[in-house]
């Protein structure tokens, strides 16, 4: 019984010890910030028209199946 509960508190301790340090290394990180840039040559109306056109999508983001308009107005928040 008394080394049951030896190694419970060791592993208790060691999982307490693992917490802490993943606790501290998340807090002196801080956050990550990406950012993305693209530039092309073309009309805006046509640059804004093709990346607002849903059947693109399947090229662009993998896994994509589909877009299902349940309200409002198309290109619209």
């Amino acid at each position: 019984m008394k080394r049951s509960s030896r190694i419970f508190k060791i592993i208790l301790f060691a999982l307490l010890l693992l917490v802490g340090a993943l606790y501290i290394v998340g807090k002196t990180c801080g956050e990550l910030e990406y950012e993305t840039k693209v530039e092309m040559e073309a009309p805006l109306g046509f640059s804004w028209s093709v990346f607002q056109d849903p059947s693109h999508m399947r090229t662009w983001i993998k896994g994509f199946q589909r877009i299902e308009m349940v309200d409002g107005i198309v290109g619209q928040p």
